[in-house]
C-alpha cells in the first residue's frame, strides 16, 4: 500500500484522479478532504491542500473536516476575508445550536474589527445569542461593540432578552449586574436599575468580585492581553458555578490565543472541559484550538466524549468526527473502523459515516464486511 510505504506524492495524485470518478457529491467531498490532508500533513504543501478542501467543500458546503482544514491554513495566513466566508458557511450547515452559535459569533468578531462592517457583525452577534442564550462569549463581544458606538439603550435591550430566555442563576445574576449598572448609570432608568438589583437579591449565587468584572472589561478594550490574563484567572477561581467557570476559561483561552500562546491557551482549554457539559460552547471552541496546534489525541478523545452524552444521528455524527481524526491523523485506522461501525449502526442513514467506512473498509480489502455494508444501504433504499 502506498500509504504503508510512505509514497504521499504518488497518494496524493490518485486520491485526486479519484476523486474526479466518484459519483455522489458526498464521496467526491471525502476523497478531496483526504488528499488535502495528504499535501498537509505529509507533503508540507498548504497551497495544495487549501486547494483540495476548496474543491472538498465546493462539493458539500458543510463538510465538517474540509471546512476545518481550510480554516487551518487560513487561520495560520490571516486570509480574514476567507476566514470570514468559512465561518457562514459553518454557521449555514451546523447541525445543533452550540456550533451554529459559535460559527456566528466567530464571523461576528471579524466584522466589528472595523466600521464599515460593524453593524453586519453585530446582526450575526444578536443571532449568535439566539441560538445560544446567555453565551457568555457572544455576550462579551456584543457588550463591546455597542460600548465603542455608546449605544447603551440597545445593550440594554439585548440583555432583557437574554433574561427572558435564561433561567440559570448564575448567568441571570451576570446579566442583572449588568442591566443595573447599565440602566442606572448610563440611561438614567432608577427604576429600572433597582428593579434588576432587587431581583439579584433573591438569586442564591455568590457573584464574581463586581471590581475584576469591570477591570476585565476594561483591559480588554484596552487590549492590555498580559494583565487581562491575570485577572481572567482569578475571575474563572473565583467563579462557583461550573458552567460560567468553564465559560471564563474559554474567554481566558481565547485571549492567550490573541497573546499567540497557544500552549497557554490549550490549558486553559484543557481546564474548562474538565468542568464544563458536552453541550457547552467551549466544546466546539476547544476541538478548533486542539485541531490547530496538532492536539489530535485529545481531539479524538474529545469527540469521543461529546459522542457518548449523544443519541441518534447527533452521537453517529460526533463519532464520524472522531473517526476522520483517528484515520487521517493518527492513522488508527482499526480504531476508526470500529467507531464508524459504531455510528453507522446507530444511525444507518448518516451518509457520511457511511461512506467514510466503505472507504476504510476497501482499503482493508475487508470484503465480507464490505458486503454487509451495501447490502444494508440496499435494503435502507436510497439516502
Amino acid at each position: 500500500m502506498l500509504r504503508a510505504a510512505g509514497r504521499w506524492q504518488r497518494l496524493a495524485e490518485l486520491e485526486a484522479k479519484r476523486a474526479e470518478r466518484e459519483v455522489s457529491a458526498i464521496a467526491r467531498a471525502t476523497t478531496w478532504h483526504r488528499c488535502g490532508v495528504v499535501h498537509e500533513k505529509h507533503l508540507d504543501d498548504e497551497e495544495q491542500a487549501l486547494a483540495c478542501y476548496e474543491r472538498a467543500l465546493s462539493e458539500d458546503r458543510g463538510f465538517y473536516p474540509a471546512l476545518e482544514g481550510a480554516g487551518r491554513i487560513y487561520i495560520r495566513h490571516g486570509s480574514k476575508d476567507r476566514l470570514l466566508a468559512m465561518h457562514r458557511l459553518e454557521a449555514e450547515n451546523a447541525e445543533n445550536t452550540t456550533e451554529k452559535a459559535g460559527a456566528l459569533r466567530r464571523a461576528g468578531e471579524l466584522l466589528i474589527t472595523e466600521e464599515a462592517t460593524l453593524e453586519e457583525g453585530v446582526a450575526l452577534l444578536r443571532a449568535a445569542l439566539d441560538e445560544a442564550p446567555g453565551d457568555l462569549a457572544a455576550m462579551t463581544v456584543l457588550e463591546q461593540a455597542f460600548k465603542r458606538r455608546g449605544d447603551w439603550h440597545e445593550l440594554a435591550e439585548v440583555i432583557q432578552t437574554q433574561l427572558e430566555h435564561d433561567g440559570d442563576p448564575s448567568r441571570r445574576g451576570s446579566l442583572l449586574r449588568e442591566l443595573a449598572t447599565i440602566t442606572g448609570e448610563h440611561l438614567g432608568d432608577r427604576k429600572r436599575a433597582i428593579a434588576a438589583l432587587f431581583e439579584l437579591s433573591t438569586l442564591n449565587v455568590t457573584p464574581p468580585p463586581e471590581h475584576l468584572v469591570k477591570l476585565a472589561q476594561l483591559l480588554d478594550e484596552e487590549e492590555q492581553l498580559d494583565e487581562l490574563v491575570t485577572v481572567l484567572e482569578e475571575l474563572a477561581e473565583r467563579t462557583e458555578e461550573p458552567t460560567q467557570a468553564a465559560a471564563r476559561l474559554e474567554q481566558l483561552a481565547q485571549v492567550h490565543e490573541r497573546r499567540s500562546d497557544m500552549d497557554a491557551a490549550i490549558d486553559a482549554y484543557r481546564r474548562a472541559l474538565k468542568i464544563a457539559p458536552n453541550s457547552h460552547a467551549v466544546v466546539v471552541s476547544a476541538a478548533r484550538a486542539f485541531l490547530r496546534t496538532n492536539c489530535y489525541e485529545e481531539l479524538a478523545d474529545l469527540f469521543l466524549r461529546t459522542a457518548a452524552e449523544g443519541e441518534g444521528t447527533e452521537r453517529a455524527r460526533w463519532l464520524h468526527k472522531a473517526a476522520e481524526v483517528l484515520a487521517n491523523h493518527l492513522d488508527e485506522r482499526s480504531r476508526a473502523v470500529a467507531t464508524l461501525r459504531d455510528a453507522v449502526t446507530i444511525a444507518p442513514d448518516h451518509e457520511p459515516a457511511r461512506h467514510a467506512l466503505e472507504e476504510l473498509l476497501n482499503e482493508e480489502e475487508n470484503w465480507p464486511e464490505l458486503n454487509e455494508l451495501f447490502s444494508m444501504t440496499t435494503a435502507d433504499g436510497p439516502n
